[in-house]
């Protein structure tokens, strides 16, 4: 059974020169817009394991090299019903390659201005924003 519970996983890796931000496209039936990976947890699961399904089974990473503490989370709502989302930053290699889900069907990695100018939602653009300030640091 699946919970009010959501993850957002802002995925990146690091390169020679910087970072960069794994974003998806969700499949047009699904809206066709570009977004990080996320997911809803199970009854029988974690927040971080929910995460780590979400990444294999989204993009088809299966090696993460750090996951952050939960960096933010937010409530909103959809037909009556309140969702709690928490959001948390993973690493990992920058040669990973990417198998996409039937949910997405396409993907970029994208420097910290591409990606906020890419994502649709707000919450995905502060999510993203948090992110690059905790890299920074």
């Amino acid at each position: 059974m699946e919970l009010p519970i959501k993850t957002q996983a802002i995925v990146y890796c690091r390169t020679d020169e910087d970072h960069k931000y794994l974003i998806l496209k969700r499949s047009e039936i699904d809206g066709g817009y570009w977004q990080p990976v996320v997911g809803t947890v199970k009854e029988e699961e974690s927040i971080i394991q929910c995460m780590l399904r979400e990444i294999e089974e989204e993009a088809g990473i299966k090696d993460v090299i750090q996951v952050s503490k939960q960096l933010y989370n937010f409530s909103w709502e959809r037909d009556e019903q309140v969702y709690l989302e928490f959001v948390y930053a993973i690493e990992v290699d920058e040669k990973s390659a990417i198998n996409l889900s039937e949910e997405h069907d396409e993907y970029l990695w994208l420097n910290y201005k591409d990606a906020v100018e890419k994502v649709k939602y707000e919450s995905n653009k502060k999510s993203i924003t948090i992110v690059e300030k905790m890299l920074m640091n």
